[in-house]
């Protein structure tokens, strides 16, 4: 195996809709003065979006308080578990064009890292280590019992601001945005669900449903109410079964920009380019966050690059644009690095093992051994 070579992927996306990515925390929103508060407090339920805060940028008031910046961003694990299944994806439809088969952990294996929460990570033996870093997928993506590291870090998805330019693995490949706070960013929209069947609309209700059926379904309504209103009245906690909700939802504003940047060491051509095809993948399908339903969530890549790291100083060399645009499906620039890893990778996957997949998903060391002897 060859020398073991460094590069950044990085990827500029523009979002072309509303992006929400949860975050844990719970906001509330005031309708009367458009305010939204980032803790649970008065006013209408919101979920807010995932935020990262910039303590490089804090700033000191008069009052000897510290305010320190919030940024939306798309997470490490987000992008992280996109490029993963794109990859997992990849390895399936190899195995179904040659009527290949793997188990179900062996399927979780790929995509999750784990077939369940036992950890072998002392049965890591020479030939173990050999052949993961061998393997493209394992190689890059790492996971297992034998908790295999993994070849590659995917960077936290920044906006693309003055703010955190620093923050970036390489520098951005289009503007620099002029946000300069969280609200510039983000938008609330509202989440409404209805209760058609006691609101009486549907062109079919009655038809479909039945005369008797609705008298019946509106009398146990109207119970219902009348016994959360005297709940609440006497200040008892009742349980909500109303259909009917209003929350808000915190969302990144359509037009943001984002630098996704990953950086992959390829001890192998195929290395550097099953997570080139996955980022390809990615970028195809154009769509990370919940509410994909709703068309949350889409962006188009505005520009991207490939970067070769040098490990002793870690400056960083542009080789090539990487990618054409979204008319093209985001097709391979013309290059000869990535041309020869691209190449490599789809060998790769045209040649996945079942059997390798199932002894990495059983921690079989032996299995491992005898394999590593028959590729030697």
């Amino acid at each position: 195996m060859s020398h073991a070579k460094k590069y950044v992927i990085a990827v500029d996306i523009l979002t072309t809709s509303p992006m929400h990515i949860t975050a844990i925390e719970k906001g509330a929103y005031d309708p009367a003065t458009q305010r939204l508060v980032r803790y649970d407090g008065n006013g209408i339920g919101c979920s807010l979006t995932r935020t990262q805060s910039l303590a490089h940028n804090s700033r000191v008031l008069d009052t000897g308080a510290i305010v320190t910046p919030q940024v939306p961003v798309i997470p490490a694990s987000t992008v992280a578990g996109k490029l993963r299944r794109a990859g997992t994806d990849l390895l399936a439809q190899s195995l179904i064009q040659r009527k290949l088969q793997i188990s179900p952990d062996a399927y979780n294996v790929l995509t999750s890292g784990m077939a369940n929460t036992e950890l072998k990570a002392d049965e890591k033996t020479p030939e173990v280590l050999r052949m993961a870093r061998r393997d493209a997928f394992l190689s890059i993506f790492g996971g297992t019992s034998f908790a295999l590291a993994a070849h590659s870090i995917i960077a936290e998805g920044w906006p693309i601001l003055g703010s955190t330019v620093s923050c970036l693995m390489t520098e951005p490949i289009g503007d620099v945005q002029p946000f300069t706070g969280l609200l510039d960013m983000t938008e609330v929209l509202p989440i409404v669900r209805k209760n058609d069947v006691a609101d009486m609309e549907g062109k079919f209700l009655q038809d479909v449903v039945g005369f008797e059926n609705l008298v019946t379904y509106a009398q146990a309504e109207g119970a219902s109410r009348a016994d959360s209103k005297a709940k609440k009245a006497a200040k008892e906690e009742g349980k909500k079964t109303d259909l009917r909700t209003l929350n808000g939802m915190e969302t990144v504003k359509t037009g943001v920009a984002f630098a996704l940047r990953v950086e992959v060491t390829s001890f192998d051509p195929s290395h550097l380019g099953l997570m080139l095809l996955s980022m390809q993948s990615f970028l195809r399908d154009g769509q990370v966050g919940g509410k994909a339903a709703r068309g949350f969530g889409r962006f188009v890549a505005s520009g991207t690059r490939l970067y070769e790291v040098d490990p002793a100083t870690r400056t960083t060399t542009v080789i090539a644009s990487l990618f054409d645009d979204k008319s093209t499906g985001y097709a391979f620039a013309d290059n000869p690095v990535v041309d020869e890893a691209v190449m490599a990778a789809q060998d790769y996957v045209d040649s996945i093992s079942p059997q390798l997949l199932e002894a990495f998903t059983k921690a079989d060391a032996k299995t491992l051994k005898m394999l590593s002897k028959e590729v030697a």
